[in-house]
């Protein structure tokens, strides 16, 4: 199972990394093309930021689905932060104060990853438009199977903690290390990667996407209200 685990987890590896790199190659082209008023600024960076960590565009367009969703990515972000202390072979200082954080934030993301789910659902019955397309249901219950899957991990049939940590440091330094004999990590080990693995490529560059956006609406704006 170790060989099969470590393969998989190279080769999507290996091709995020080739979808992210064509990603920027693409948004690389896109700043050549400068409008007016679309230059680099702090400002810009500021803006992207807050939109990306407060959701201020789902919020203005959906307000009920968008409580959801901020939980869900706060709780997300405290999980993937506490998972970091698997990585590293000194856990980061601030793996202290995540670890009794992130078992609230299990709950909060199975909850949030439901109350999104059961809204879509609902919203899709009687307005007949919940889900952008299947690849977005995908998306979500991929991450509910995941959230459900660590839930049980870490509450009902833990699995030895070193035992997992060996298995990463070993994966990470090419040297692989046995997996731990649970068929539940397993799980939720192969629905990570396939969540990863099928993860939109603008997550990655969502604070360029979002310069981008507010150096276009600068450049309208330029345009508009130019003297002639």
């Amino acid at each position: 199972m170790t060989i099969i685990l470590t393969s998989i987890a190279y080769l999507v590896a290996a091709v995020l990394y080739i979808r992210i790199t064509w990603r920027l190659v693409l948004l690389s082209g896109l700043e050549q093309d400068q409008a007016p008023g679309r230059g680099r600024s702090f400002l810009t960076l500021f803006h992207a930021v807050l939109d990306i960590f407060f959701l201020r565009r789902l919020f203005k367009l959906n307000p009920v689905l968008w409580v959801g969703e901020w939980v869900f990515h706060l709780s997300f972000i405290v999980i993937f932060l506490e998972h970091l202390r698997y990585v590293f072979f000194a856990p980061p200082w601030f793996s202290i104060y995540l670890v009794p954080l992130s078992g609230i934030a299990v709950y909060l993301l199975l909850g949030a990853v439901v109350y999104i789910l059961v809204y879509r659902i609902i919203f899709m019955l009687v307005v007949k438009e919940g889900f952008s397309s299947k690849y977005n249901l995908f998306l979500v219950v991929t991450i509910l199977l995941v959230s459900v899957t660590g839930f049980m991990l870490r509450f009902v049939f833990r699995t030895d903690i070193m035992k997992v940590k060996g298995f990463i440091h070993g994966m990470l330094s090419f040297a692989p290390a046995s997996a731990p004999d649970s068929l539940l990590f397993a799980t939720h080990f192969l629905l990570a990667l396939v969540f990863i693995s099928a993860v939109p490529t603008h997550i990655f560059t969502a604070p360029l996407v979002g310069m981008d956006s507010h150096r276009r609406n600068a450049g309208i704006g330029a345009l508009l209200h130019e003297k002639k």
